[in-house]
């Protein structure tokens, strides 16, 4: 990640951000989360759990994304900014928990909503301290991060509505919850990387093979 300098060479203003990856890992448990509980596990904890794992699912998200530009703050000699941030999500976190357990009565799921609201805040937080210190536009930022993690939504949600009637069984889950995740990151590589870049990352991977045959 081309994060520890402003100098970057001419035209050299991709942002190469982790998003698209988690993306895939994360839509695919917020729509399959209860077949994935059922298959790995069994019906009555897919019924008492998916809850909790697709509240924890956003949260993880956001901060496992968010650690990255984290890490780029901190290498720009900014921890202070992170220590902020992260106070401001363990901060809110603990309200969000102590309501919603008022609320609903249900420490479980209050856990579950105050630990993710920390990772939202904290990830998102550093995301936006990292795209303001490193002066990405906020234009590029919509075309090619939000705008692609929109449109795997979008895929995501529609390929459920058609696979999710007519996939049963635990081996048949599964197969479907990776082979959904594969095509919504490849997807999110297509989308993000250029015809030169994408071409290079094959080579990469291609190499291997035919140095061993």
């Amino acid at each position: 990640m081309p994060c520890s300098s402003r100098h970057r060479a001419p035209g050299d203003d991709r942002l190469i951000n982790p998003v698209h990856a988690a993306a895939a890992v994360a839509l695919t448990l917020l729509l399959w989360g209860d077949r994935f509980l059922a298959a790995w596990i069994d019906a009555e904890m897919a019924a008492r759990g998916s809850f909790t794992l697709r509240v924890l699912v956003i949260g993880f998200w956001l901060l496992s994304v968010g650690s990255f530009d984290g890490g780029c703050i901190e290498g720009w000699n900014r921890p202070r900014l992170t220590f902020m941030i992260s106070l401001a999500g363990i901060v809110t976190g603990l309200a969000v928990a102590a309501a919603a357990n008022l609320m609903l009565s249900d420490i479980a799921a209050a856990v579950a909503l105050g630990v993710s609201t920390y990772a939202v805040v904290a990830g998102a937080g550093q995301m936006i301290v990292w795209q303001r210190l490193s002066h990405y536009p906020p234009a590029f930022l919509l075309r090619h991060v939000l705008l692609p993690v929109v449109e795997m939504s979008a895929l995501a949600a529609l390929a459920s509505l058609w696979l999710r009637p007519v996939i049963e069984g635990r081996t048949a889950s599964i197969v479907t919850l990776l082979a959904l995740m594969a095509v919504l990151a490849a997807y999110g590589v297509w989308r993000t990387l250029s015809g030169d870049e994408l071409r290079a990352l094959g080579g990469r991977l291609v190499s291997p093979l035919l140095r061993t045959t």
